[in-house]
C-alpha cells in the first residue's frame, strides 16, 4: 500500500506547487469555464421571478446541460495549461485555449458519455456498498432504542451513546459516498486526458483513454478517492474562507436581508468554487503522464539505474 500511496501524495503535492506557480492563468481559465453555469442560474433566477417559477426550473436545468461542453473544455484547458508546465514551458491562456472546434466538440461527447457511465457505476456500487451500509446502521439504531424505551440512568445513557455513535457512523459513510461521488468525477477528467495531449485520430485516442483507466486499475482509483477527498477539503475550506470572510463587513454593516449582502454572498461562494476548481484537472494530467511512462516504459531507465550497483 505504501509503494501505492507514496506516488499518489507526491502528485497531489506536485500538482499544487503547479497551481501556484501559474495561479493566475488557472484562475481566468476556471471562471472562463463557470460562465456559463453562472449565466444559467442567473437566467433560471430571473425568469421565475418575471416569468414563472417552473419554467425557470425548466431554463436554469437546460442551461445546465448545455454548460457541460464548456466545462469539459476548460478541463481540457487547464490540463494543456499544467502539461505545458511540466514541459518547461510557460503556460499560457492562448496555448492553452488552442484546441481545435471538431476536437473540442469530440471532447465535449466523448468526456459526457464517460461521466454517464463513471456516475452508473458509481451508483451501482452506493447500492451494493453504501446503502446497506445505511439500512443496517439505522436499524441498529431502532433496535438499541427500542432495547432501552422507557429506561432511565444507565439505559438512557447506553440509548443516547448509542444514538451518538450511530449518527457518526452515518457520517462517515456519508462522506465516503461523497468521496466516491468525487472519484468518478476524477476519473472522467483522467479519462479525458489522453485526447487532451495526445495528437492522432480521435478513435485513438479513446481507445487510449480506456487502456490507461484499465492500466493499474487499482492504483487509479487509489488516486482518484485521494483526490476527490483532498479537492473536497479544498473546495470546503475555500468556499468557507472566501464566501463567508469576505462579505463579512456587509453582512454586518447592512445586515443578512439586504440584497447587497445576498449578492456579495453569491458571488463570493462562486469566487470560492472557481479557486478550488483547478487543482483536480492538474493532479489528473500529472497521474497520466506517470501512467504513460509506466505503460511505455518512459521511465525504464530510470528504475535501471536505480537498480544498478555503483561502483
Amino acid at each position: 500500500m505504501k509503494t501505492t500511496l507514496a506516488p499518489i501524495l507526491d502528485i497531489l503535492d506536485d500538482g499544487l506547487r503547479l497551481y501556484r506557480r501559474a495561479f493566475v492563468t488557472f484562475a481566468i481559465l476556471a471562471t472562463l469555464g463557470s460562465v456559463p453555469l453562472i449565466v444559467a442560474f442567473v437566467g433560471g433566477t430571473l425568469v421565475n421571478l418575471l416569468v414563472e417559477p417552473g419554467l425557470g426550473t425548466l431554463v436554469s436545468l437546460g442551461g445546465f446541460a448545455l454548460s457541460l461542453p464548456a466545462l469539459i473544455y476548460t478541463v481540457a484547458a487547464i490540463s494543456r495549461a499544467a502539461g505545458a508546465l511540466r514541459r518547461g514551458e510557460r503556460a499560457t491562456l492562448r496555448g492553452a485555449l488552442a484546441i481545435g472546434p471538431l476536437r473540442a466538440l469530440g471532447m465535449g461527447c466523448y468526456g459526457s458519455l464517460l461521466m454517464a457511465g463513471m456516475n452508473v457505476a458509481t451508483s451501482i456500487v452506493s447500492l451494493v456498498c453504501i446503502c446497506p451500509l445505511y439500512l443496517g446502521v439505522s436499524f441498529m439504531i431502532g433496535l438499541g432504542a427500542t432495547v432501552f424505551v422507557g429506561a432511565e440512568g444507565p439505559g438512557l445513557a447506553a440509548t443516547g451513546l448509542l444514538v451518538g455513535v450511530g449518527v457518526l457512523i452515518i457520517l462517515v459513510i456519508y462522506a465516503c459516498s461523497l468521496a466516491l461521488s468525487g472519484a468518478a468525477y476524477c476519473g472522467a477528467v483522467f479519462g479525458l486526458q489522453p485526447l487532451v495531449h495526445e495528437q492522432g485520430r480521435f478513435s485513438a485516442g479513446m481507445g487510449r483513454s480506456v487502456d490507461l483507466l484499465a492500466y493499474r486499475f487499482g492504483g487509479n482509483l487509489v488516486a482518484f478517492l485521494c483526490a476527490s477527498v483532498v479537492f473536497g477539503a479544498i473546495s470546503v475550506a475555500a468556499a468557507l474562507a472566501v464566501g463567508l470572510l469576505a462579505p463579512l463587513p456587509l453582512l454586518i454593516a447592512l445586515g443578512a436581508e439586504s440584497p447587497v449582502t445576498q449578492a456579495a454572498l453569491g458571488a463570493a461562494w462562486v469566487i470560492g468554487a472557481i479557486l478550488a476548481a483547478p487543482p483536480l484537472p492538474i493532479w489528473m494530467t500529472l497521474l497520466y503522464e506517470r501512467r504513460v511512462a509506466e505503460r511505455d516504459g518512459g521511465d525504464l531507465g530510470e528504475r535501471i539505474a536505480a537498480l544498478t550497483p555503483r561502483a
